[in-house]
């Protein structure tokens, strides 16, 4: 392989303290440690049903960019898919395609964005532009 993809989406929403020794530790993983790495997918949610809030949300982000610095130059890239809150009718197709109604996995799909499904924008967006 010439180069690693892998996603993040922090177990515990409630701790984006956690993001860069997570990040760190998928680093040093020995099958992978000569490889540039693409963090292909990162998100942290909102809602206070997955455990969260927009500050901790942006404290995610935050947290993403020191685990992004320290980990220069094999961190290659940073893909941030979630730019908005999805529509109701997306969410209702994620529920039904994961078949899971539990509030705080519907919470934590419901709250990934950026910025709210109506667009305005949360402190994550800010702190995502603040760090780049």
């Amino acid at each position: 392989a010439d180069q690693v993809a892998i996603t993040y989406y922090p177990p515990r929403a409630g701790s984006p303290e956690r993001i860069t020794a997570d990040v760190a530790a998928v680093l040093a993983q020995p099958a992978i440690a000569h490889l540039p790495v693409q963090l292909a997918e990162y998100g942290f949610p909102s809602a206070a049903a997955a455990a969260s809030s927009d500050a901790l949300q942006a404290a995610a982000y935050d947290a993403m960019w020191t685990a992004v610095d320290a980990s220069a130059p094999r961190l290659t890239a940073v893909v941030i898919n979630w730019l908005r809150d999805v529509s109701p009718a997306a969410l209702a197709s994620f529920e039904q395609f994961y078949g899971s109604s539990d509030p705080a996995f519907v919470g934590f799909l419901a709250s990934l964005g950026l910025a709210t499904y109506g667009g305005a924008r949360k402190p994550a967006w800010h702190a995502l532009r603040c760090g780049a």
